[in-house]
């Protein structure tokens, strides 16, 4: 996306999630989320886009989630992220975070990342 176009986005996104607005009165992006089957990023969490789509694809493939599992098949499949705020290039499964309690989470806001394909 366009630097301009992705600004925009970004400072809307702040916005909407200090206001609680829409999509973002239910994400769960940032905080660490319980996880156990497909219903609960489907039905009860709101969770970043590609975040979601790589665990529906985990659950699909191994029937329930199992975060340190999942962050050990995201390492085999590298994926570039640069976090914006400090110009650092990394991988996605390094830009994830697992509790001890099993839990998951971004380590970045949605807002100061960007994906390479």
């Amino acid at each position: 996306m366009f630097y301009g176009l992705r600004e925009f986005f970004a400072r809307a996104t702040i916005k909407a999630r200090q206001l609680k607005k829409g999509v973002w009165s239910k994400d769960k992006t940032n905080i660490y989320t319980t996880i156990g089957s497909l219903g609960d990023i489907t039905d009860t969490h709101v969770l970043l886009p590609k975040l979601f789509r790589r665990i529906t694809a985990y659950i699909k493939t191994h029937g329930a989630f199992d975060a340190a599992d999942f962050i050990t098949k995201l390492e085999g499949r590298p994926e570039k992220v640069i976090i914006l705020s400090i110009l650092h290039f990394t991988f996605f499964d390094n830009f994830l975070s697992v509790s001890d309690s099993g839990k998951i989470k971004p380590l970045q806001k949605p807002e100061n990342i960007v994906f390479l394909s």
